[in-house]
């Protein structure tokens, strides 16, 4: 809170708090009037350092001219998809970008072209970022938290953003109201994850009805509605989109064992 924070930069200021340790503070997007803002800018012992998130072009832009650096260059198409998948953080933008350009092929190897191609994004990017929000959204449903917290921190590594992860729930939730869906309809829950559009392979089906028993249509639709204020609060209030996104992971882990 404001107070406790003035209370820090107080005891800082005045001598009574004897610093060892560096405080990081994170905040949302903050106009130049906000009180903590303004706060920590007067403060001796304190310093307001803006962070600006990538746009769109922002990443296109990196993109281009990291692959340009190493003598290649995408495809329109190509190019189009990094961007989408790729999120706000620029470290993490720009060490999968190292990636697509080590399998392209850099400056000095020997290369059949100089082009980055869509199939080598998909390859370097996609199957990467699915398989990390899959897990993530999975161990949500499955009441995990552990496994759940592990999951975020690997989704984050491949580079997925905070909105990605909500779509990957939304994804996970919808998928699961359909097949409760059939499955109120009179057909056994084998026939509806077969029915399913994707069909939930052999592989899975076990994990899946293992959901379905702990996810019925009213905790689904609870859990569909967190999600759409989770969104709506991310896009909206000027919080950390990520300390949301987490926040209703974690709270559908909850959901999931609660009886």
């Amino acid at each position: 809170t404001i107070a406790a924070v003035k209370n820090l930069i107080d005891g800082l200021e005045g001598g009574s708090l004897k610093p060892n340790a560096v405080v990081i503070i994170e905040a949302g997007a903050l106009a130049k009037t906000a009180k903590l803002r303004k706060m920590f800018e007067a403060a001796r012992n304190a310093v307001a350092i803006a962070c600006y998130e990538d746009k769109p072009e922002d990443i296109r832009r990196l993109a281009e001219d990291m692959a340009e650096a190493e003598g290649l260059r995408f495809e329109p198409e190509a190019l189009a998809l990094a961007v989408s998948l790729l999120g706000e953080d620029r470290g993490i933008s720009r060490a999968e970008l190292n990636k697509l350009i080590l399998y392209a092929g850099p400056k000095g190897v020997s290369r059949d072209s100089d082009i980055i191609s869509r199939e080598m994004v998909h390859t370097c990017l996609v199957d990467t970022l699915s398989d990390a929000l899959d897990v993530a959204a999975q161990a949500a449903l499955d009441g995990a938290p552990d496994r759940l917290a592990l999951a975020l921190h690997r989704s984050a590594a491949a580079g997925a953003n905070a909105i990605s992860i909500l779509r990957a729930l939304q994804w996970q939730v919808g998928r699961l109201s359909s097949v409760q869906e059939l499955i109120s309809g009179g057909m056994s829950a084998s026939d509806a994850m077969k029915r399913a559009r994707p069909p939930v392979f052999f592989t899975e089906q076990r994990a899946f009805a293992a959901r379905l028993r702990k996810w019925p249509n009213p905790k689904l639709a609870r859990a569909a509605n967190d999600l759409l204020e989770a969104e709506c609060a991310a896009k909206s209030t000027g919080a950390p989109q990520r300390e949301i996104i987490e926040r209703v992971s974690f709270r559908l882990a909850a959901m999931a064992v609660r009886h």
